[in-house]
């Protein structure tokens, strides 16, 4: 099955079919040194990329939010933790492993351009599934398309196309990612 294909393998309720999800799980091989070399599966990678930005977040104190970062704010607090929110994208529409990684400098750089808006439970999981959409584009020659993502999360695609523009928008199309950054963020996250 190709990621392009659009919603087929998608079941009525919401999830891709069991079909549709692949049985293998991807690994990332990153050279230590010549030798070691070390295999993370993204699941694991996920769960350090999570507790990452769980460690980022601050305390919602009701101030006014910038005007640039209302779309992203929710109206309810999510009923799931964001490791199992990042745990279900990788389930119905893995991004990659590289995407991950690249999400994880993307934050960082949108945090370092707007550091008055600060990462709160009422905004990371959209700012994390944009940034990881962008990021699953920019490493992937083949990848779902948006109306899957908004399936898988709960969110209308059209929600989640302005929800993308804007991200872009906010990171002033400097979503390139060198190689060496990758894997630098790769040994941080898992010294972490």
């Amino acid at each position: 099955m190709t990621h392009a294909d659009g919603a087929a393998g998608v079941e009525s309720g919401g999830a891709p079919s069991a079909a549709a999800v692949q049985h293998h799980e991807p690994q990332l091989l990153v050279a230590l040194e010549p030798w070691p070399k070390v295999l993370v599966t993204s699941k694991e990678l996920a769960t350090h990329l999570s507790r990452h930005l769980h460690s980022t977040l601050l305390e919602d104190r009701g101030d006014p939010v910038p005007e640039q970062f209302v779309c992203f704010r929710s109206k309810t607090l999510p009923a799931i933790t964001l490791h199992d929110y990042l745990q279900r994208i990788l389930r119905y529409a893995d991004p990659g492993l590289e995407a991950l990684l690249a999400t994880k400098v993307l934050v960082h750089r949108l945090l370092t351009f707007y550091p008055e808006c600060p990462l709160t439970l009422w905004n990371i999981f959209r700012v994390m599934l944009s940034v990881l959409l962008l990021s699953a584009k920019l490493t992937r020659d083949s990848f779902y398309p948006n109306p899957h993502y908004a399936k898988v999360v709960g969110v209308s695609p059209e929600e989640l196309r302005t929800l993308e523009a804007n991200m872009l928008a906010l990171l002033s199309d400097r979503l390139w990612v060198t190689e060496e950054t990758l894997r630098a963020t790769y040994h941080e996250l898992l010294r972490a």
